[in-house]
């Protein structure tokens, strides 16, 4: 955007109190009312919007590119802890919880490595590529999100329908988790 390190640097605290105190709002409703996936896809969304001011509006002033980087980051952040919550919340039984968030973690460690990737000093200042690239990444991250919502919603609804009968025979086996028909998803 045009400023001196020392101003960049105060310039990028606003952005993270932000972001900061969206996600602290949608830990406490989604905890509330025990919702993870439409906070998950109003967020996703929130930050596709951002991303796209950011990739279309760079011939305004900088004041509107700061605004859309504060929304972009008002909606990646809380869609982290959110993922993380959402999928531990899913997988009955420790370690296949533990292997779930493991594997969660380090999906999202490596986006240290595609930003990298993305976001070229070849395309600076305005870096239209990585931004573009982060919109479709996140438009496909709102739609994953509400579809997953939709599914665990849809196994919830059909594990309440079981006959006594179809309740007795899924209950067999051992160490069945999430796969145990009293088991509900949080969606």
């Amino acid at each position: 955007m045009g400023y001196n390190n020392i101003h960049a640097q105060l310039m990028s605290a606003p952005p993270y109190a932000v972001a900061c105190t969206v996600t602290m709002i949608c830990a406490y409703t989604s905890d509330k009312y025990v919702e993870r996936g439409y906070h998950c896809t109003g967020c996703c969304l929130i930050a596709t919007i951002g991303y796209i001011m950011l990739a279309t509006l760079q011939d305004h002033d900088n004041s509107v590119l700061y605004v859309a980087s504060i929304i972009a980051a008002s909606g990646i952040f809380p869609v982290l802890s959110l993922t993380v919550a959402w999928n531990s919340n899913n997988h009955g039984g420790h370690v296949k919880r533990a292997v779930a968030i493991a594997f969660v973690a380090g999906m999202a460690n490596s986006g240290g490595i595609i930003g990298a990737q993305i976001y070229r000093a070849e395309d600076a200042p305005k870096y239209i590529k990585g931004h573009t690239i982060c919109v479709a990444m996140m438009a496909a991250a709102c739609v994953l999100s509400f579809l997953t919502k939709m599914a665990l919603a849809r196994e919830n609804k059909k594990r309440d329908m079981m006959t006594p009968q179809e309740h007795a025979v899924a209950c067999e086996g051992n160490e069945l988790c999430d796969k145990h028909p009293d088991f509900r998803y949080i969606h």
